[in-house]
């Protein structure tokens, strides 16, 4: 999906009708991705405050940010050293240059004012979201731990979350408005637009994720979802109408993030009802005799080799993608979108694996855990450091479209 968003991008596609809408909504990838990874990465909170005060381990802050960094670090670095090794030979735009922008880029501070996203690396904004949602989680991971023990349980974790979730609307709404950006410090601190790129922002998708961990044991201690074939039909119908309504101009413009207040949150929860839909069945509807047909597409051994590589993949494409661009002869904003979008996965794909033999322990030849494939989706391999508390780490890929996205 996030290939795809990039080729309608680059051959001039994001046109103001109901095919290029289509092509720039595929970003919807993002949110998928950040909503698995807010599901994945608060398991182990969620554990241990159902486990209460017998629980023989406690999840390890220092041990989970070591597992993040050994997953993410070593793919990501060796590609910023490659783009801008690549663009010594070949012209590049205004943004993210010298020293400065190699830096930034390199320590995923790239969002945090107006200009430092290079060229073949704008996708990377999206990382430097979830690498943010990565040094808050364990504030939340405690916050849900602590209601769960509590008497209420669920019924205090779910609301807790909720709270988190508003502060996207709200933080949406406070960075389209003139005055924000006038408040002393953040006038001191000269913050501009790209705020609106800040992990506030995309808070709703993850704990769309960290919901469905929170809720998962109660319902399945009372047989929910009883019938679980039609719950994912129901759910991915859902998902289905969201997107359908996502690609009306209520959206706004093929951007993340649209000019208009109204637009910019309708997008937002519209995108978060696609998560939830999505992913609903792979979490709450597994367990059974006989898994979905949802579930049995995305554990088939292709899909989960390529989850395996899916970060890699992220990484590279955009690169392979403007390389592309000149190869087959393609102006900027103009080409055929089918074309360049397999030309693309065609060449990065044996690269993406290649980059994960090279910078993972195991590289592509790592073995997810099938009892959790189906829940992952394309099931992400095991990470280093985690295997205590949790059968499977998160991998990546995104997605994002300008996601740019799936991640680790």
């Amino acid at each position: 999906m996030v290939l795809v968003s990039h080729a309608f991008f680059w051959t001039g596609n994001y046109t103001d009708d109901a095919f290029g809408r289509f092509g720039a909504r595929l970003e919807v990838s993002v949110p998928f991705f950040f909503a698995l990874s807010g599901y994945l990465l608060i398991r182990p909170w969620v554990r241990a405050g159902l486990a209460g005060s017998a629980t023989p381990t406690r999840p390890s802050p220092t041990r989970y940010l070591r597992a993040r960094a050994q997953r993410i670090l070593p793919a990501y670095w060796a590609v910023v050293v490659l783009v801008y090794a690549v663009y010594l030979l070949r012209d590049s735009g205004p943004f993210g240059r010298g020293w400065d922008g190699f830096l930034r880029n390199m320590t995923f501070t790239q969002i945090y004012g107006y200009g430092h996203l290079h060229d073949s690396l704008t996708q990377l904004w999206s990382i430097a979201v979830e690498v943010s949602f990565y040094l808050v989680l364990p504030l939340i991971g405690l916050a849900v731990a602590r209601a769960l023990r509590s008497r209420g349980g669920t019924a205090r974790a779910l609301p807790t979350l909720a709270a988190v979730a508003a502060l996207s609307p709200l933080w949406i709404w406070a960075t389209h408005t003139d005055l924000f950006y006038r408040l002393p410090g953040l006038a001191a601190a000269r913050v501009d637009l790209t705020a609106r790129l800040w992990l506030p922002s995309f808070l709703i998708w993850f704990v769309a994720g960290m919901m469905l961990a929170a809720a998962e044991p109660a319902l399945r201690r009372r047989g929910l979802p009883r019938r679980p074939r039609l719950f994912s039909a129901a759910c991915l119908a859902v998902a289905a109408a969201a997107f359908a309504v996502a690609c009306t101009p209520i959206a706004g413009e093929g951007t993340i993030m649209p000019v208009g207040t109204g637009q910019s949150i309708a997008k937002n929860l519209l995108y978060t009802v696609c998560s939830l839909g999505v992913l609903a069945p792979l979490t709450l509807a597994r367990g059974g005799a006989r898994p979905t047909l949802f579930a049995r597409a995305l554990a088939w051994r292709p899909v989960v080799w390529l989850g395996g590589i899916s970060y890699e993949f992220y990484l590279l494409h955009l690169l392979v993608m403007e390389l592309l661009m000149d190869a087959l002869g393609y102006r900027p904003f103009h080409g055929s979108v089918s074309v360049l979008a397999e030309a693309t996965a065609v060449v990065t794909i044996p690269l993406a694996w290649l980059l994960a033999r090279l910078t993972q322990p195991g590289g592509a030849r790592r073995s997810p855990r099938h009892d959790d494939a189906a829940t992952a989706g394309a099931a992400a391999p095991h990470d280093p450091g985690q295997r205590r508390h949790r059968p499977v780490a998160e991998n990546s890929s995104s997605t994002a479209s300008a996601s740019e996205s799936p991640m680790p």
